[in-house]
């Protein structure tokens, strides 16, 4: 059975994954039929809606924790990259509907006797476990989250060095490509401006010196970039999964914070050539 899902128009793929879920629902709790679902690849679209199923019809324990959904699912598909930006604003947009199929849940629940009452948050919803919100996370669940996102072959957030034409933006940029790909980094490393990148947590100024070679520059002195992500890799690897899972946050949320929390302090000086 097909449903598409259009996914390059945010508002479209919104109302797409609503109607998917439903019927998703349908199939597995009315038709009690055993479901496949895969879309092209199986990384993208398809955890998606797996995720937004069982968040949304409060299938599971950390329904309405995103970063622990993702670690669930994780467990039974490791190359799963759901669209968590996607899924944050699915499930706030139908916030009442969770709501409401968790009060069903509770009910039949009352109805059988179990014993146990779910606390509430802030927002209304029903968790099960609070200790998931807002808790400091273990060191073994930050080791095993590294290895979930940082761990693979591919980078969950790639260097783009490239232009809308396919070219090298500029030289610093192609000599930081040359050692992402060397040495692996999977942290992600974005351009701001000028010469600032944010690189794994921070705002750092990466330059051209010696012979083309990249360093970065801080108050009082300088050190090789090549040095300097191999050596704070797994620091910043352990960094961004502590602010993911304290923040309930997506990656990509948690990029967006480091730029603009640093943009009034800075971690490094301007250096102009």
């Amino acid at each position: 059975m097909s449903f598409p899902v259009c996914d390059w128009s945010e508002e479209k793929y919104l109302e797409d994954l609503f109607d998917a879920v439903q019927h998703l629902n349908q199939l597995l709790c009315e038709d009690e039929h055993t479901v496949y679902i895969n879309c092209g690849s199986a990384i993208s679209r398809g955890p998606t809606l797996v995720l937004a199923y069982l968040c949304l019809f409060a299938k599971i324990r950390t329904y309405s924790n995103l970063i622990e959904a993702n670690r669930l699912l994780k467990q039974y598909h490791q190359v799963a990259m759901p669209n968590n930006t996607i899924l944050k604003k699915f499930l706030k947009k139908n916030k009442l509907f969770q709501v409401r199929q968790k009060m069903m849940i509770q009910e039949l629940d009352n109805d059988y006797g179990i014993e146990g009452k779910d606390d509430t948050d802030e927002d209304g919803l029903y968790i099960t476990n609070k200790k998931l919100y807002n808790r400091q996370p273990a060191k073994e669940d930050i080791k095993q989250e590294c290895y979930y996102i940082f761990g693979q072959e591919f980078a969950p957030m790639p260097f783009d060095a490239f232009d809308q034409d396919g070219k090298i933006v500029s030289k610093l940029d192609g000599k930081i490509l040359e050692i992402v790909e060397k040495y692996k980094v999977t942290v992600p490393i974005l351009h701001i401006t000028n010469r600032e990148y944010l690189v794994g947590t921070q705002r750092l100024v990466l330059t051209l010196e010696d012979n083309d070679e990249v360093y970065v520059l801080f108050r009082d002195t300088s050190e090789k970039f090549d040095k300097f992500i191999v050596d704070n890799h797994k620091k910043y690897e352990e960094a961004i999964i502590f602010q993911m899972i304290n923040g309930a946050k997506s990656l990509e949320e948690v990029c967006d914070e480091n730029i603009n929390k640093q943009s009034a302090k800075r971690r490094a000086i301007i250096h102009t050539e």
